[in-house]
């Protein structure tokens, strides 16, 4: 033994002193008397208890005990330590963890990052290439010192207080002759500005950010961008810069350059604080400037998670275009935007060819075009609209190794049925969440040409058919079925208007693990033992895993049909939402599986495991 275990302590160790000898004793005695792949072992099932039991003291710990020089993973990303605040401890911890762990490869914590701790990533975790800090409180000060700018606050309180070099608050007003406010005379000439230029509001409404104004005055971002495309342009450039009073910029030997995956979703919310003298501050987290340092920066980023993704590239390529000859390419795999236009879906085709997955909102997607811009929009024809709409489908599919799309707020269309019918057979997950509406054709043409497809969801408010002349009944007893063996998980929900689509989609799906379906309660009662049974019938599912329905008419019959003909079942759910079964009936499930030791859980259905 190269380390004796520390005994077992009777009470909580209130000196912290102790408390750190204690703990360095511990860490040590597993890292010097455990093989590697034990204490790997030993290190994943602990991050696996935190994640599924709440402790009430020392889940933080526990997850940092196995943490040694030699660790290339941390990851603490259990809920129940995401979202409530550390103890003092816990936090000093968690930065002597990051002190010593100089061979991290993959660090993941959610809600917990802050400028001190990203700082401290800069300078001691620079092998790091996955990155999570997502809903955490960052600025761009410690989003800059990952990408290896150093950020100094220039203070100098005798010229900030000599009477000499302070300026007027404002301008005076010719109707009070009073002193007005420097912000107030801008916002006031901001709003006289747009009362006199009503196409600023058709282009807000349009939600364009790419318009000619803005290319025409981009040199102020161009200027603060310079710096970093010369350094991606010349590694070895060593300069210091100020683009912002009172800041000072210089490029330091420390940061983690060899990021290719950082998540930034949900860091970009304001907070206000005090300062040492009482004074409140308002930082607004993330900037866009930062992101778009960080895009610029990082050359081997594969995967940047920020909701604004594509106006960051919009932004990206008129930085190149007004100091470079060509835009460099990105090797960006994941395009991600809350507010799509065609625009951004063009920049996104030039400059990063290799993406392979999309995560879209179609919300307020707009085209964004000249002829939009100046009020054409109402004069076009139905036949101009459908050409609008081929296009955009066009550039969806046009990136050649898409393999995973989600989109939300899509509206079908037959120029979208005709990509899925000739773009979309290396497929392997689709997801269209909270869509207006899709066409049963459209359904079909899913099943019959995305033959590698591992993942199916849609939630839909309508579900209709293009021969406007038969019903849906009809249309799916028409409609030619295959089998559809690759498919692995099918989530269908919203408003479903017949069992007989869940048939027609589960038809020849052999390998099926996971089955959800969760209609709007006007369908519940569509949804019985006997629909069910004739599922089970026309697929056996001798692989399903996971049975997840809500907001239906199920009684215990289902229940013990599943456990009688599923031999893989692990998870049946939403009990509370079968409508056929009362709370007595529940009971007696649960004291069934209890007494007979069936290892089914109809409590939760977790996503990890599905």
């Amino acid at each position: 033994m190269c380390c004796l275990l520390p005994p077992t302590a009777q009470n909580m160790e209130k000196d912290p002193k102790v408390f750190r000898k204690k703990f360095q004793h511990l860490r040590l005695y597993f890292s010097d008397n455990l093989v590697r792949p034990v204490y790997e072992a030993l290190s994943t099932a602990c991050r696996k208890f935190v994640c599924e039991n709440r402790l009430k003291y020392g889940d933080v710990i526990l997850s940092l005990v196995f943490q040694d020089c030699f660790s290339q993973s941390l990851e603490l990303t259990a809920k129940h330590l995401v979202f409530r605040k550390w103890t003092l401890r816990e936090e000093m911890c968690l930065q002597r963890t990051l002190r010593m762990s100089t061979n991290l490869v993959k660090l993941s914590l959610p809600g917990k990052g802050n400028d001190k701790i990203l700082i401290l990533i800069s300078k001691h975790c620079q092998l790091l290439e996955d990155l999570d800090i997502s809903t955490s409180y960052v600025t761009d000060t410690g989003l800059l010192a990952i990408c290896g700018v150093e950020v100094e606050e220039e203070t100098d309180k005798y010229t900030e207080e000599s009477p000499e070099n302070v300026e007027p608050v404002g301008n005076i007003c010719h109707l009070t002759g009073k002193t007005t406010r420097a912000a107030a005379v801008r916002a006031r000439a901001r709003l006289d500005q747009i009362k006199t230029d009503p196409s600023f509001l058709r282009k807000l409404a349009i939600g364009s950010t790419g318009s000619q104004e803005l290319k025409e005055k981009f040199s102020l971002l161009t200027a603060k961008m310079k710096p970093f495309i010369d350094k991606r342009l010349d590694q070895t450039l060593q300069t210091s810069w100020s683009s912002k009073p009172g800041f000072l910029y210089t490029f330091s030997q420390t940061g983690c350059r060899r990021l290719t995956r950082l998540d930034l979703t949900r860091t970009n919310y304001p907070k206000r604080s005090l300062d040492a003298n009482g004074k409140r501050i308002l930082t607004l987290g993330l900037t866009r400037d930062s992101v778009l340092a960080a895009l610029i920066l990082l050359q081997n980023l594969k995967v940047l998670k920020w909701i604004d993704l594509g106006e960051i590239l919009q932004l990206y390529e008129m930085v190149c275009e007004e100091t470079c000859q060509s835009t460099p390419q990105l090797q960006l795999l994941l395009l991600m935007d809350s507010s799509l236009t065609m625009d951004k879906l063009e920049v996104a085709n030039r400059i990063c060819p290799r993406i392979v997955k999309l995560d879209i909102s179609m919300f307020n997607f707009s085209f964004a075009q000249q002829d939009f811009l100046i009020g054409a929009l109402s004069n076009q024809d139905n036949s101009s609209q459908e050409e609008r709409l081929n296009r955009s489908s066009n550039f969806i599919f046009n990136f050649t190794d898409l393999k995973d799309l989600e989109v939300q707020y899509m509206d079908d269309s037959r120029a979208f049925n005709t990509s899925i019918q000739n773009c979309s057979s290396i497929l392997t997950r689709i997801c269209l969440n909270k869509m207006i509406s899709i066409s049963f054709e459209t359904l079909a043409a899913v099943k019959t040409f995305c033959k590698n497809l591992e993942v199916f969801e849609v939630f839909v408010d309508k579900i209709y058919t293009f021969n406007t002349s038969s019903v849906l009944e009809q249309v799916i007893a028409e409609t030619e079925n295959t089998d559809w063996t690759s498919l692995k998980s099918l989530k269908l929900g919203g408003s479903i208007p017949t069992g007989s689509v869940l048939k027609f989609l589960i038809l020849g799906c052999s390998n099926l693990r996971v089955l959800c379906y969760s209609p709007y309660e006007a369908q519940a009662a569509l949804v019985t033992d006997l629909l069910v049974e004739q599922m089970l019938a026309i697929n056996p599912c001798k692989s399903l895993v996971a049975f997840y329905f809500e907001k239906c008419f199920l009684t215990e019959q289902t229940f013990f049909l599943l456990l009688s003909s599923q031999p893989r079942i692990r998870y049946v759910g939403i009990l509370a939402e079968w409508f056929g079964m009362d709370r007595r009936a529940r009971l007696a499930i649960k004291a069934f599986l209890r007494g007979n030791n069936v290892d089914v859980d109809i409590d939760s259905v977790h996503e990890h495991d599905l």
